[in-house]
């Protein structure tokens, strides 16, 4: 599958991607915060308060993380929806010392993202990769990893689902934090069943199919058999970890998932102290945790907790213990950029009146934070709240008068009420402030052309042209893809067409450009140009799907058969697990069996006439 972003990207303008991390669906990008110097200087303004927005500085971090999904999986709209989850989950916990914080999740492009403060010392994985730990090492990681999941089964209750030495981060300075919450649910009653997560099989781990969900080696008895799962499954995946930072290896090694589950349901482990010499009272609380039956574990991380603090206590090793935080100095903690960041992120979710209330709270800490005010006109605009937001937006204006982001809400807002030419004003103002930001130039021109100022707008789509020639972060297909994508949904298919002929000219060997320029004449109607398209796409990598099925089925269209049948059995042959191929494979199997003819009856399958980044 392929990332968003390469490394040496840059993103949102202060980051720059340095390391990319990938798995099955998700992918973590480590980026590197900019140096001052390296900045626009609209992105070097603090606020007066020196407030820093939810991912500007990363609490003085020079490195900051974000994860979101693979570019192919936005076909999925499950995969979607789960990772919504996931940032729900994340960005509304309490930061916790023994959590991965979630800063912000923001909405970039078509994907959603999630902010994550970046964890200096790599994970529990490499720390134990070839080796075991000291007792006084492993104790301290398994006294803070209860802390963690105390916390978030008191948080939720939330239970983690995928507990693996992957999940578990560990600081420079030896603090755990506990990471990846695309398995995490929260437990609810009976009558109300949560759908599973229908997560696909990795090499080495997870487990396939919509109701088991963990990472194979890690999952406990009732996870293999799709059973009623708490906190006690929790508690076993853990006991795999602490088996293994005392031995080296697992209880259990196996090749095949039936082997695993035999083993994890049926096999005993072998007592962790025959394979290597650590304390009785060590190795009868990791077999504890590896129970087949949940009612015989240890019921809560806290009671595993006790135990272990109880043996530090009585073998002098009393600095590995640390108090829980409680929930009510965990939230007194949080400053005004954490309440502005959990504000935004729920905005981005549609959870418009909560994200009120965080905003509320981050304006009560800094009233004059940047950004602050405008978030907070945002959310009431979002609920209907139009003349209370005005005053945010102007307010941000009084304060800020010479920040570029400051002027553009108040212009759309303007124009929402009628007041055009104040909004024309507004928005020129923030375009001049910020001539390298595309976006602003963007708005500007779309209410140019809203409002009939041809000449105007003519000037501003030259300019935004030029910015992406002459701009470092813009000179690339994925910006022009971007470009026409946003026109095409505001409607202007005629600065879309003439951003495709720009694209074409300039990435000539560009397969996306070229796929892109199809879907847009496909929908046009223009069948012949959009064929060309395809073909030029194709020529250019051929393992383009989504190029091939679009063709075929303007093929089918026009009744040539052989050839859309010729594409289609390509389609599938290139990539047998995509969506492209399913879509391929029905056509094939309905006219093998009720004839070509009724090929005319699948409406689905516009659903490929999307476009890719």
């Amino acid at each position: 599958m392929s990332t968003i972003y390469g490394v040496g990207d840059c993103v949102k303008d202060v980051f720059r991607v340095e390391t990319i991390l990938e798995g099955g669906m998700g992918v973590v990008y480590i980026c590197r915060v900019l140096e001052a110097a390296e900045l626009r200087p609209q992105v070097q303004f603090k606020s007066r308060k020196q407030e820093e927005s939810p991912v500007s500085q990363s609490e003085r971090n020079p490195y900051i993380a974000f994860k979101t999904f693979h570019r192919e999986l936005i076909w999925h709209p499950s995969v979607e929806e789960g990772f919504r989850r996931e940032c729900l989950t994340w960005i509304t916990l309490l930061p916790h010392p023994n959590i991965v914080k979630a800063k912000t999740t923001d909405l970039i492009g078509a994907y959603l993202h999630l902010w994550l403060e970046f964890i200096d010392g790599g994970s529990l994985r490499e720390r134990i990769s070839g080796r075991t730990l000291s007792l006084e090492e492993a104790l301290s990681i398994a006294l803070q990893f209860c802390l963690g999941m105390e916390f978030l089964y008191e948080s939720g209750p939330i239970i983690h689902l995928d507990i693996k030495p992957e999940n578990i981060l560990l600081t420079k300075a030896g603090v755990v934090k506990i990471t990846d919450f695309g398995l995490a649910k929260a437990l609810v009653k009976q009558s109300e069943p949560e759908e599973p997560a229908d997560d696909e099989a990795e090499d080495g781990g997870k487990s396939g199919g919509p109701v088991i969900a963990g990472t194979v080696p890690y999952m406990s008895p009732e996870q293999f058999a799709a059973g009623e799962l708490d906190v006690r499954s929790d508690i076993y995946g853990f006991g795999v970890v602490f088996y293994e930072m005392m031995t080296g290896r697992r209880p259990f090694e196996a090749s095949e998932f039936e082997d695993y589950k035999r083993l994890h349901q049926e096999t005993p482990p072998a007592p962790a102290k025959t394979i290597r010499a650590i304390p009785e009272r060590i190795d009868g609380a990791i077999l504890k945790c590896l129970e087949k039956r949940p009612e015989k574990r240890w019921q809560t991380f806290t009671e595993l907790r006790l135990e272990l603090e109880t043996f530090c206590r009585e073998n002098g090793m009393d600095q590995l213990i640390t108090a829980a935080p409680s929930l009510a100095s965990l939230e007194q903690s949080m400053n005004a950029s954490d309440w502005n960041g959990r504000g935004y992120a729920l905005a981005k979710l549609d959870r418009f009146e909560e994200s009120l209330e965080c905003y509320r709270k981050s304006l009560e800490m800094d009233p004059e934070g940047v950004g602050a005010n405008i978030n907070m006109g945002t959310g009431l605009k979002r609920i209907g709240r139009k003349e209370e937001a005005l005053a945010y937006f102007e307010r941000e204006v009084e304060l800020h008068p010479d920040v570029a982001i400051a002027y553009e809400p108040l212009a759309n807002h303007y124009m929402e009420m009628g007041r055009e030419e104040d909004a024309l004003a507004a928005m020129r103002k923030s375009a001049e402030l910020d001539r390298e930001a595309i976006a602003r130039w963007r708005t500007l021109g779309f209410m140019c052309l809203k409002l009939k100022r041809e000449e105007e707008s003519r000037k501003v789509w030259e300019h935004i042209k030029e910015l992406l020639l002459t701009v470092p972060r813009y000179r690339n297909p994925m910006s022009v893809n971007n470009e026409v994508i946003i026109r095409m949904n505001m409607g202007a298919t005629e600065q879309a067409l003439d951003m495709h002929e720009f694209g074409v000219e300039h990435y000539p060997e560009s397969a996306l450009i070229w796929y892109n320029f199809g879907i847009t004449l496909h929908q046009l109607g223009y069948v012949e140009q959009a064929i060309g398209c395809y073909s030029r796409a194709l020529d250019l990598d051929n393992s383009l799907t989504f190029a091939s099925l679009n063709r075929a089925l303007l093929l089918l269209g026009m009744g040539h058969w052989e050839s859309a049948k010729q594409d289609l059995e390509s389609t599938v042959a290139s990539d047998p697990e995509s969506v492209a191929a399913g879509f391929a494979k029905t056509l094939l199997d309905t006219a093998s069996q009720v004839g070509v003819e009724a090929l005319g009856m699948l409406s689905g399958l516009g659903a490929s006439l999307k476009y890719i980044m």
